[in-house]
């Protein structure tokens, strides 16, 4: 409930949006300060009386240049309001069928003005697809020029990458998004977003012939290998490779063909005490002794390398214990001596 009694017809509020010419029509008055809440918002004269037009228009339906125009207000002072957001699209939607899609690049201009301020604003991403989506194949290069300068920016903002995974599913551009990530893994190895992204690509993007082994072995000369020479103990490109077996298909271990063991040995060439080739060398023999036929021997190799890592990288000892600790318990299932 609210104690306030003031009229807002006096000329002191003529400065009020409720006041002004295009709105004098309409009975709104701001909405009221409720003083029972615990921790009531603080709300400014002037955006409570945008919500009371907010809520006129809500209960008339209406969707004309007048809403559109309290819509921005309203994100003005609240830019992560859902009910703003999704007004605006509803009001922007029929006025583009009355009026016609030239409205929609004064919607992109307004969207860039938002994110030039914050760009991690989920609602204003959330509003540019639905609004790209819309504008169709004409766009689709602008948005993904949109979302680099972006990335330019903050190269790991999650909004961009998956505004980007949007527009190139939606329009088949996966041949550009691939050239795309392998530019920006170049210019920063360690952009563990970018890794993410070009994984993206090669698990959704039609294949165009199937060989997924030939896939994997290009990807590993091409982009794996340079990464790993560049910086040995970065995780990302070992992530990277390890996807490259469990997220293709069809599945394979890490032991399927040669191109795990020349990854881990190109970086143990450089970096003879690095943790992530040393426990994707301790991978590929656990997959290998599971595999059959040399299954004590690998096990053996495992276990010793997981006894270097808790030597190599003793915050974690107690993880390395426990994958030894498996390896051992696998083996003996498996009836081999590690003796």
């Amino acid at each position: 409930m609210s104690t306030e009694e003031v009229d807002y017809s006096d000329d002191d509020f003529s400065w009020l949006p409720s006041r002004q010419p295009q709105w004098q029509a309409l009975k709104s008055t701001p909405i009221p300060v409720e003083q029972v809440a615990v921790a009531a918002p603080a709300y400014t004269l002037r955006y409570r009386d945008m919500l009371g037009l907010l809520k006129c228009v809500q209960a008339s339906g209406e969707k004309s240049r007048r809403v559109l125009d309290l819509t921005a207000g309203l994100i003005s002072v609240n830019a992560a309001s859902y009910t703003a957001w999704d007004l605006r699209w509803r009001c922007l939607c029929k006025l583009v069928e009355d009026e016609g899609p030239e409205l929609l690049d004064a919607e992109l201009d307004y969207m860039q003005d938002i994110a030039n301020v914050n760009a991690k604003n989920y609602q204003l991403w959330n509003h540019r697809r639905k609004c790209a989506l819309l504008i169709g194949e004409k766009g689709k290069e602008a948005e993904l020029d949109f979302t680099a300068e972006v990335l330019v920016d903050d190269a790991k903002n999650y909004h961009a990458w998956s505004h980007r995974q949007a527009i190139v599913t939606a329009f088949g551009l996966w041949e550009k998004e691939e050239h795309y990530t392998r530019t920006a893994i170049t210019l920063d190895v360690r952009n563990n977003s970018a890794w993410s992204q070009r994984m993206y690509v090669l698990m959704n993007r039609p294949s165009s012939d199937g060989d997924i082994a030939a896939l994997r072995a290009r990807e590993v000369e091409e982009v794996v290998l340079p990464a790993v020479l560049l910086a040995p103990g970065n995780p990302s490109p070992y992530n990277f490779l390890r996807g490259l077996y469990s997220e293709l298909a069809p599945a394979s271990p890490l032991c399927g063909d040669g191109n795990v063991l020349k990854v881990a040995e190109a970086a143990l060439s450089k970096d003879k005490s690095c943790v992530p080739a040393t426990e994707l060398l301790a991978d590929f023999f656990v997959d290998l002794a599971t595999a059959g036929g040399v299954g004590a021997t690998a096990a053996k190799q495992a276990l010793g390398l997981f006894s270097a890592l808790e030597v190599m990288d003793p915050i974690r000892a107690g993880y390395w214990l426990h994958r030894r600790t498996e390896v051992g318990f696998v083996a003996e299932q498996d009836g081999a001596s590690l003796n």
